[in-house]
């Protein structure tokens, strides 16, 4: 099903971050240089949705000039901000699905065959632009050879390779960067005045540098799983708890394998750097036991991760084996 424009909020700021590839899309608007096909693409959580939703909304208004954003007040803004406005459709994996299939985009292409019900700009945000199958992908080829003057395709991708390179070749590519740290605590920093520092720089390295998946880690309340998750390592470790029962403790497998990478790459840096006596090869191994997890389980969601997770506890637990030893050895002498 294809949604006609479904946010009825106002859009967030931009942050500073996204401003320069702002600035770039409005310069091409304002020089009447739209490209009809536009993708872009970069890690999640770094504001791809926001930067799309604001294009769409600058598209969309008649009284915004330059850099600004769109003015929320015009008639084509007070449409879209009620979420009824007929020249801004959305197209997203039904919650049925677990892709965007071609009975959607042939709906899509079906309505942009009609004429637009203002005159303008009419704007199509499709995300994730990967999850396309690829009849879908396909079935868009044709819609953007031939979009018409006023039809902007904004495609989002968190996965560029996972993109057709049919489609790839035919929009124009704006590739995007987790912001550097400082901008991105900064920022955090502005949203969390409560949080200390060091906890959304914990966060921060937990979500891999993205910002606003910091916020949903945040509402999952993931610093305290991870607290656990730390306590538990300790305890298996030292013989008090099983790798079985430490997995079936954590709520979220993703964030348990992401917090591993972390303590597995914090652990081969101490090494290499001499403040560890554990041997810098023993932690390598570890390391790609745990990478070897997460690919298994990006590559294929449908894995059992909880299985996923206890065979890494499994390894932690064999590579922690010196330390029960030398406990061991300490409490007989």
């Amino acid at each position: 099903m294809t949604d006609t424009g479904a946010a009825a909020n106002a859009l967030p700021v931009l942050p500073d971050w996204l401003t320069p590839v702002w600035k770039k899309l409005c310069w091409s608007l304002d020089a009447n240089r739209v490209a009809h096909g536009l993708l872009l693409h970069g890690p999640r959580g770094i504001g791809k949705r926001w930067l799309a939703e604001h294009y769409a909304a600058r598209l969309l208004c008649r009284e915004a000039r330059a850099e600004q954003p769109a003015c929320g007040h015009c008639a084509g803004c007070a449409l879209r901000l009620a979420g009824h406005h007929p020249d801004f459709l959305q197209l997203s994996i039904p919650e049925d699905k677990q892709s965007i299939g071609i009975e959607q985009v042939r709906e899509l292409s079906g309505l942009l065959q009609q004429s637009a019900h203002r005159a303008g700009y009419r704007a199509v945000i499709i995300e994730p632009a990967e999850a396309m199958t690829l009849s879908a992908a396909n079935a868009l080829l044709k819609t953007l050879e031939e979009p018409g003057s006023s039809i902007v395709l904004i495609l989002v991708a968190h996965q560029l390779e996972r993109v057709p390179a049919t489609i790839r070749s035919r929009c124009q590519r704006l590739p995007l960067a987790p912001p550097e740290p400082a901008a991105a605590m900064a920022w955090l920093q502005a949203q969390h005045p409560e949080l200390a520092a060091e906890r959304l720089q914990q966060a921060l390295v937990l979500a891999a540098g993205a910002p606003l998946r910091v916020q949903g880690l945040l509402a999952q309340d993931a610093l305290a799983q991870v607290d656990s998750l730390e306590k538990g390592l300790l305890a298996v470790a030292r013989g008090e708890l099983s790798p079985v029962q430490l997995a079936a403790s954590q709520t979220d497998v993703t964030l348990a394998l992401l917090h591993l990478q972390r303590v597995a790459a914090r652990g081969l840096q101490k090494s290499l750097n001499g403040e560890s006596k554990v041997p810098a090869i023993l932690w390598d191994r570890f390391v790609s036991a745990v990478l070897e997890a997460m690919r298994a389980w990006r590559a294929n969601p449908a894995l059992h991760a909880q299985t996923l997770l206890e065979s890494v506890l499994i390894q932690w637990f064999d590579f922690t084996a010196g330390m029960r030893h030398s406990k061991s050895a300490t409490s007989t002498r």
